[in-house]
């Protein structure tokens, strides 16, 4: 696949049904991948960590936000997580879903159709990772999904990483609150007007408190030409 390169990481531009077909290439292989559904937080959280930095380099990356095809050098294909996670709960493949209080967790697993074979909500300590791990493991599946926020589900994926030799972990945000109904997507319109960002700040305002990392992307962006 054709990468492009937005702040010294290689972003693959590709469309949602081109990456799906890599997918079963993808199992085939004796290695973990992982999947990083790109924004402006992740990359800034990989500036102040190295270990985030190192799995984005490692991964696949897919621009899901507006910001990192304004950042490219060149055309990108957006494709949203929450899209991805939504086409991934209806495909024949065997899922893990790790993320999203209990109650958003059980509501989401009473809808969707691709066989589950393992869930945590994600709320858990150190200790109960190496478990879930260790369930993750036994029961070897296709796609571990991780609704967990920035940076919590990096981290996941970083420890993930370090222990399977199967499958495909996806890094899919707030998406589990919005496909269980829990939260409102954007409508159509406002999606369409690339501002499904502004959207969601005015929706949930204390996401605006934590807008800063915008301004440091804006700035590292303008600053690398």
């Amino acid at each position: 696949m054709i990468t492009v390169p937005v702040l010294n990481y290689a972003v693959t531009n590709t469309t949602l049904s081109e990456l799906l077909r890599t997918v079963p290439n993808s199992l085939a292989e004796p290695k973990f991948h992982t999947l990083i559904t790109l924004n402006p937080q992740i990359i800034m959280a990989a500036e102040k960590d190295p270990s985030i930095a190192k799995l984005l380099h490692a991964s696949i990356l897919i621009p899901d936000s507006i910001g990192i095809l304004w950042a490219a050098k060149e055309k990108l294909t957006q494709i949203p997580g929450v899209e991805l996670t939504e086409t991934l709960l209806k495909s024949s493949l065997n899922c893990y879903l790790i993320g999203s209080q209990p109650t958003v967790l059980t509501k989401l697993l009473t809808q969707i159709q691709a066989p589950v074979i393992g869930s945590h909500h994600g709320y858990f300590n150190d200790d109960e990772l190496t478990k879930i791990i260790q369930d993750i493991q036994t029961k070897k599946p296709d796609i571990i999904l991780v609704a967990l926020g920035v940076p919590k589900q990096e981290h996941v994926l970083i420890q993930l990483s370090k222990s399977l030799t199967y499958g495909i972990g996806i890094g899919v945000g707030g998406s589990f609150d919005i496909i269980s109904g829990t939260k409102k997507r954007a409508p159509a319109w406002v999606i369409t007007c690339n501002l499904e960002w502004l959207y969601r700040g005015l929706s949930e305002p204390k996401r605006i408190k934590t807008w800063g990392y915008l301004l440091q992307f804006i700035g590292r962006v303008i600053k690398n030409g």
